[in-house]
């Protein structure tokens, strides 16, 4: 009787104390979903929080539109030498609790980039409610916080457009890299592998950007692209890959889902591309002598999706002769992206990683003096590709109307 007079007792206090001792509820709170970080004079920080207005969304998802005179966000801004110091100046303008679990992306500063970014992480990563999916990028020509101010079509909030778009990107076009906050840090502090960010441009004036006319025209004035990559060395940016250098990179890294390439008919006439439907990479490494070499090897498979040749699709050399035209263009694009990360000192793709699984007694002499090393290393690609279909047509009709 008498325990189960204690079982009935813990059962009612459980009843009463039901619930989450840190629950807040949402309309305490601001979603963050946009976070900006510019380099600021004396060693200070710009930052920015871009936040969801949910009155806005609501209205806006029930068929009011972009109508009524607000947006469906607001920012605030503050400038401090502590990252964490900034969120609880904002809390001066702010009327409710900022709010991190939802951020979506964080945008830093070109200036920032180059001085060092693992202050501004700190914080961060030492938060427990910031989560480490949200994607980062570098800001290339504007200010960071300018981003988050540019009026967008189709998605309604910024930080989602350009999380959205960046995620998109990275699946069917092989120049994105998308990497999260924790894979950035992981990076950050491997002794075997630098880091690579996407950069982010913008078309147009920034001003004009801000206003309504940006999202309410068919062809807006300013749009925002993710469009190259940043090479860091161990926290700063030390230079650029271009359009080229950026593909390569991800045909090594096996960041390649789906992609398409131009390239030059045989006979030099004109042009046919390839659908890339898989690209698997490997990186081999071979010590002789001490010195480190690598072999980077490239599988790849696609479709023809676009042919404006004259050769025959049907016979079978002109599938090889293909074939082997994509094999040598993809070999130049990968060198090319090598050399520029060795010209950084910059090892981007991780070979030194390699080297530490493959050769751990070698990696433990080299590691010292890695950038330097990696630097004046040899490379070797070899690129294999096999064309699966040509599509419904084995000829061009174009040829046919040329007899005309």
């Amino acid at each position: 009787m008498r325990r189960r007079a204690v079982a009935l007792l813990i059962i009612m206090i459980l009843l009463v104390t039901t619930g989450c001792w840190s629950r807040r509820e949402l309309n305490e709170l601001a979603l963050v979903v946009g976070l900006s970080i510019d380099a600021a004079p004396n060693n200070q920080f710009d930052v920015m929080v871009q936040v969801v207005i949910p009155s806005q969304i609501s209205t806006q998802d029930t068929g009011g539109g972009r109508g009524g005179g607000q947006t469906t966000v607001t920012s605030y801004e503050a400038r401090n030498k502590s990252i964490f110091e900034a969120f609880r100046e904002m809390k001066t303008s702010a009327p409710r609790r900022l709010y991190f679990s939802h951020l979506r992306i964080l945008i830093l500063g070109n200036d920032l980039a180059e001085k060092g970014i693992a202050n501004a992480l700190e914080s961060l990563t030492r938060d427990p409610e910031f989560r480490s999916d949200f994607y980062v990028a570098i800001a290339r020509d504007h200010k960071a916080s300018d981003y988050l101010k540019i009026m967008t079509q189709l998605e309604q909030i910024p930080a989602n457009k350009l999380f959205d778009s960046l995620e998109l990107a990275q699946r069917i076009w092989s120049e994105a890299h998308a990497i999260t906050g924790n894979e950035l840090i992981n990076d950050m502090i491997s002794l075997g592998k630098e880091a690579a960010i996407t950069t982010l441009s913008m078309t147009g004036s920034k001003e004009q950007g801000m206003k309504p006319a940006n999202v309410e025209l068919i062809d807006p004035p300013v749009r925002m692209k993710f469009r190259g990559l940043a090479a860091l060395r161990r926290d700063k940016v030390v230079g650029y890959l271009d359009t080229n250098e950026s593909r390569g990179y991800n045909y090594i890294t096996n960041n390649v889902h789906i992609s398409a390439k131009n390239h030059l008919c045989p006979e030099q006439s004109d042009y046919w591309v390839l659908e890339v439907r898989s690209a698997k990479s490997k990186i081999k490494t071979q010590i002789n002598q001490g010195l480190p070499t690598a072999t980077i090897k490239i599988e790849m498979e696609g479709d023809i999706s676009e042919y404006r040749c004259k050769e025959d699709l049907t016979n079978p050399k002109t599938i090889n002769t293909l074939e082997q035209i994509n094999d040598e263009e993809i070999e130049k694009m990968i060198m090319k992206s090598v050399k520029k990360a060795q010209s950084l000192r910059s090892d981007i793709f991780g070979v030194g990683e390699n080297i530490h699984k493959q050769h751990p007694k070698v990696w433990k002499q080299l590691k010292s003096d890695w950038p330097s090393i990696f630097s004046d290393m040899k490379f070797e690609i070899e690129c294999s590709t096999t064309i699966q279909r040509t599509g419904t047509l084995n000829k061009s009709f174009l040829n046919q109307l040329e007899g005309h």
